[in-house]
């Protein structure tokens, strides 16, 4: 007879790795969206981007950034600017959603599968008009910052 094995759901407690990188990345990604805003397209509605921001790179920068403490200073520009992306991702993912969701209640989609193609295509032409220096800038260098001051954090308090 085989014996199954059970995994421990026991969650992991939180640290101080993860606590400075949620609110690292949170404050990098509400800049980044105020910086985004005068770069939007005409029309697009950004109905409460920064805060939306602000909730995403918390949960970003906490899963992310938090997660990978003790990997060194070198691996801290890697997990920064994965989690830069994922929080750009995040972002472009919920102004897209608002676009459609604008367009889906005027009636302007066919079915749900064209809605959500809808959705891919308007976060990726927000993405497009909004690839500029200072947007990019403040976001991977504020996610590389974040991922350091997580690393500090996590060799200050073990």
């Amino acid at each position: 007879m085989e014996r199954m094995r059970v995994r421990s759901t026991v969650a992991e407690l939180p640290t101080m790795a993860k606590l400075v990188g949620g609110f690292a990345l949170s404050a990098v990604a509400a800049l980044m969206a105020s910086r985004l805003e005068p770069y939007l397209p005409p029309g697009t509605r950004a109905t409460g981007l920064i805060g939306v921001s602000a909730i995403g790179g918390m949960w970003v920068g906490w899963r992310v950034i938090g997660r990978a403490r003790g990997r060194g200073w070198g691996a801290q520009f890697g997990i920064g600017t994965q989690a830069a992306l994922l929080s750009l991702g995040s972002i472009l993912l919920y102004l897209g959603a608002l676009q459609t969701l604008r367009k889906l209640l005027i009636l302007r989609y066919d079915g749900p599968g064209e809605a959500l193609g809808g959705l891919v295509l308007e976060a990726a032409q927000i993405g497009v008009a909004v690839l500029q220096l200072d947007v990019l800038a403040t976001l991977f260098i504020g996610g590389v910052l974040g991922a350091m001051l997580a690393e500090a954090a996590a060799r200050r308090f073990p």
